[in-house]
């Protein structure tokens, strides 16, 4: 198994893991290897096992906080579903199995301008039709006002935009997934 699918898989397998179980109960890395064995997992409990220092980061994770571990996965998990629904061959899937994390076109159109334009925070405010970014004091105008903040709110759940409030105006500031993701959508003509 290639390192990428291992820890693709890893993670996965980790959530599951912490699904399954209460915060009481034991999420020990002896558990954990126990439960591959359950559900007979021998190549990646292998590699766990025969890895060096891996056994001490799955054990970290495993014994760290289940609801932030939860949340990160899940968060990790929509800007993949987002990555995979702009690819055609897996779009369909993506539509179908995770419809949250796929953008509108005014998403993308806005996340793709903000990053090509350099800028650092993009400001709002709710009503309008314009953004703001900055540096620069940039006008970016939307095609549906309707929709901004939802556009908004749905990229920044998904990490691609971290928000801010600040009295009235909201402030989305950039964020590396953010930027890798409209690199990838440039890439991929969406």
């Amino acid at each position: 198994m290639d390192p990428l699918t291992a820890l693709v898989t890893i993670v996965q397998l980790i959530a599951l893991f912490k699904q399954e179980r209460s915060e009481q109960e034991s999420k020990s890395k002896d558990e954990f290897l126990r439960w591959l064995d359950n559900h007979h997992l021998d190549e990646i409990k292998r590699l766990i096992t025969e890895t060096f220092h891996l056994t001490d980061q799955v054990n970290q994770v495993l014994l760290a906080d289940q609801k932030v571990i939860l949340a990160k996965i899940h968060e990790n998990n929509l800007l993949t579903a987002a990555t995979l629904a702009q690819l055609r061959e897996f779009s369909g899937m993506a539509k179908i199995l995770a419809p949250q994390a796929t953008l509108s076109e005014q998403a993308r159109e806005v996340l793709r301008r903000f990053y090509d334009s350099g800028g650092a925070v993009i400001s709002y405010l709710p009503g309008s039709n314009v953004l703001q970014i900055f540096p620069g004091n940039i006008p970016l105008r939307v095609i549906d006002a309707r929709f901004l903040a939802d556009d908004l709110h749905s990229l920044a759940s998904m990490g691609l935009l971290s928000e801010e409030r600040q009295d009235q105006w909201f402030s989305y500031a950039a964020t590396r997934a953010g930027s890798e993701f409209a690199t990838k959508l440039k890439q991929n003509g969406t």
